[in-house]
């Protein structure tokens, strides 16, 4: 074969040459310096066509003697390429398979499904040549091969896909003329040596067994090892800053032996910072999570008092990386807005909420919640009935007083007959929320979000006597949305308290007369009233002004 001369020529010779690729071992890189000085012949003419080619001489863009030796090479290996042969009709055709044991994407069949697929398999792929008049010889490791053709007669046992797909398979082998021989395992040499190649690089997985530690510590707060604040280390600090400094705005309380205001506040010195920072942590990071600037400040300033106490605690909770991930965002719904109270036990909301089944076999909770304050009850159940939610109702009308706007969503449980009947009977109306839209519900949703919250920690979504536990938390402790007032008090006017109220208590009883008692209560009680009133007029407004 002469060597081509121009450009045109060349980009033929390498076209005709791609047609045996297949069949030239290590094409790719014999045949690069050709397609790279081609590409420069196309780059030079501006067209990549054979007729623009056929005017550019090789010899004009340096054709030389390292050119005429890739050719050279490329023609010896189109000369040495091994031909296509067919078959003798007259020889036999011997099949071998074997399944292999690490092969990623049989790892999930079972050992007769991967003998079989090995078998179905092979033969797709070398069908042009194992149809024939003279059939094949299958050779294979694998004595069972029987349940390929019939395997509701052999095994019982097997599971009714695993049959089915070996029963498709068999019908898959029915268009071939073969016959199946069982060979020994040691004996099989060639399936071995394509189903074991570079098997000695395979690393070994050795098998471990890793045990869960579970800590039952749900807060850092409860930790052994924390040190909380103490009367003798806030008596040190107010020594130590009225040895500095005269402080005229403060006075010794006698009955808890420390420094307090007119209000009866502790006083905490402004260069106790470590102090500070503490009481911030307890405060924020408490048992019922981590709450927002006027809910941490809350009980905090009814305890303590400091000249920074404010600006603290805001850039304390500003800084907080877990309050980013709790307090949530306001979502805009659909299906326009939902209804409010503007009083406590105006409005319930109730819901059912699912858990794994505990011990005492409860594997749900009724959640009743008030609109307005945030106060929860939770019942536990172990279905969902219409007898659990008319009971619970209830209960809550018998302990709080009855209750005339009722919000669930459409479940079972809350249409029934029974509890139609007790509405009936009391004059509620009850608000049903669109199917398939649990944000109309949305303030009980919040509580059962909070209570997996709650519960998943501790790695036991099971354990009956958390729930007390967490109701009784949940109503003490002072919301954003209430302007940092606790449930308890904006629904029955009880003083919420905190872990801090821990660090300060009575250290002696007060003697009074009978006869103080009497009016005291009579004045106590008007004072509340008008507390009450002016406490929910102020939630009303900021639970309004938070929903706008």
């Amino acid at each position: 074969m002469a060597s081509p001369s121009t450009a045109a020529e060349l980009q033929q010779f390498v076209c005709a040459a791609n047609w045996m690729r297949s069949s030239i071992p290590d094409f790719a890189r014999v045949t690069s310096p050709l397609y790279a000085i081609l590409e420069n012949f196309m780059q030079y003419s501006g067209a990549r066509s054979k007729k623009q080619l056929q005017m550019v001489a090789l010899s004009s863009l340096g054709w030389g003697h390292i050119e005429e030796q890739n050719l050279a090479e490329v023609k010896s290996k189109l000369s040495k390429m091994v031909p296509l042969a067919h078959l003798n009709p007259a020889w036999d055709v011997a099949l071998v398979t074997d399944a292999m044991v690490i092969l990623w994407s049989l790892t999930s069949l079972a050992y007769d499904e991967k003998e079989a697929y090995a078998i179905v398999d092979s033969c797709k792929r070398s069908e042009y040549l194992l149809l024939r008049p003279r059939g094949f010889r299958l050779y294979t490791d694998h004595r069972n091969l029987i349940y390929i053709f019939y395997p509701y007669a052999i095994d019982g046992s097997m599971q009714h896909y695993q049959a089915d797909k070996l029963q498709r398979w068999s019908m898959t082998l029915s268009s071939f003329n073969y016959e199946i021989e069982h060979i020994r395992g040691e004996d099989s040499a060639w399936g071995d040596l394509l189903s074991r190649w570079d098997a000695s690089t395979v690393s070994q997985v050795t098998a471990r067994m890793h045990r869960l530690a579970i800590i039952d510590q749900v807060s850092p707060l409860v930790s052994a090892d924390l040190e909380w604040p103490s009367y003798a280390e806030i008596a040190r600090e107010q020594e130590d800053a009225l040895r500095r400094s005269v402080v005229s705005t403060f006075c010794w309380d006698d009955a808890q032996k420390i420094v307090v205001n007119c209000e009866g506040r502790v006083w905490i010195p402004s260069h106790a910072i470590d102090l500070q920072q503490r009481f911030c942590v307890f405060a924020h990071a408490g048992a019922r999570g981590h709450s927002g600037v006027e809910a941490s400040l809350k009980p905090l300033s009814d305890l303590f008092v400091w000249s920074t106490m404010s600006d603290d605690m805001a850039s304390f909770v500003a800084s907080c990386l877990h309050r980013l991930t709790t307090h949530g965002s306001k979502v805009p719904r659909p299906f326009g807005e939902n209804l409010r109270a503007t009083k406590p036990n105006e409005l319930l909301h109730f819901d059912f909420l699912c858990l794994p089944r505990s011990a005492v076999g409860t594997a749900y909770i009724l959640v009743l919640k008030d609109n307005l304050s945030g106060f929860v009850e939770l019942i536990e159940c172990e279905r969902p009935t219409s007898n659990v939610a008319y009971h619970g109702l209830l209960g809550w009308f018998k302990r709080f007083g009855i209750v005339h706007q009722w919000i669930s969503d459409q479940g079972s449980p809350f249409i029934g007959e029974l509890v139609d009947k007790f509405r009936v009977l009391l004059g509620a109306q009850h608000h049903f929320g669109t199917a398939y839209t649990p944000w109309a519900n949305g303030s009980v949703e919040v509580v059962n979000r909070l209570i997996l919250r709650s519960l998943k920690p501790r790695l036991n979504q099971s354990v009956a006597s958390d729930l007390a536990a967490y109701t009784s938390d949940a109503k003490q402790y002072g919301f954003d949305r209430l302007g940092g007032v606790a449930p308890v008090t904006a629904f029955m006017g009880l003083l919420g308290s905190s872990q801090l109220s821990a660090i300060l208590t009575a250290t002696s009883a007060v003697e009074i007369s009978v006869e103080w008692v009497h009016p005291e209560q009579q004045q106590h009680l008007k004072e509340v009233h008008v507390t009450l009133n002016e406490l929910h007029q102020k939630v009303s407004t900021t639970c309004a002004k938070r929903n706008a």
